[in-house]
C-alpha cells in the first residue's frame, strides 16, 4: 500500500498540552490554599474551586492514561486508500476506521479557533455513534468528526491538503 500515509504524534505538542494542564492545576491548588489560609472562609467559593480542581485532576489523569495507551504505536493519523483512522484520542480510537466512501463532506472550521479544525460529515453517523458509550460524544458524531493537528507532527495546512486530496481521490468512487 504505497498510498498509505501515517502521520506520527508530536511529542513536543503533547508535552506542551500536559504542561498547560499541569500549570492550571497548580494555579487551582494555589487558590485553594489561599482560600483556606484566609481566616474567613467562603465555603461556596472553596467548594467551587475544589470541584474545578477535581475535574482538572480527572482530566489530567485521563490524558496521561490516554497518552500512555496511544504512545504504544506512534500512529496519530492513518490515511489509506480505503479509510481514514484518527488515533489522537480514545474517542477517535473507539470510532475506528472511517471508509472514505462513508464521508459526505469535509469543512474547515477556522472561525472556532486561531488554528483550524476539519469537520468530517458522515453519511451514516448512527453506525459510528453506536460504538460510543458517552452520550455527549455520541451526539457529536451526528454533527461531524473533528480532526485537528494539536497532537500531530504536521501543520494544519498540510493536514487539510492531505485529507482533501485523499477524499477527492478515494471518497467519491
Amino acid at each position: 500500500m504505497k498510498d498509505t500515509i501515517i502521520i506520527p504524534f508530536s511529542r513536543k505538542k503533547k508535552q506542551k498540552n500536559q504542561m498547560y494542564l499541569g500549570f492550571f492545576l497548580l494555579l487551582l491548588l494555589g487558590i485553594i490554599v489561599s482560600i483556606i489560609s484566609i481566616g474567613d472562609i467562603n465555603w461556596f467559593v472553596l467548594g467551587v474551586v475544589i470541584a474545578i480542581f477535581a475535574v482538572g485532576v480527572t482530566v489530567f489523569i485521563r490524558k496521561r492514561i490516554e497518552i500512555s495507551i496511544l504512545n504504544k504505536k506512534n500512529e496519530g493519523l492513518e490515511l489509506t486508500p480505503e479509510y481514514l483512522k484518527n488515533n489522537t484520542s480514545i474517542y477517535h480510537n473507539v470510532i475506528g476506521e472511517i471508509p472514505w466512501i462513508e464521508i459526505d463532506s469535509i469543512h474547515r472550521m477556522s472561525q472556532l479557533t486561531y488554528k483550524g479544525i476539519l469537520r468530517l460529515k458522515l453519511k451514516s453517523p448512527e453506525k459510528y455513534a453506536a460504538k460510543i458509550n458517552n452520550r455527549e460524544e455520541t451526539s457529536s458524531v451526528y454533527w461531524g468528526i473533528l480532526i485537528d493537528n494539536n497532537e500531530l507532527d504536521i501543520t494544519f495546512e498540510e493536514l487539510e491538503r492531505l485529507i482533501n486530496e485523499y477524499f477527492a481521490k478515494y471518497g467519491n468512487s
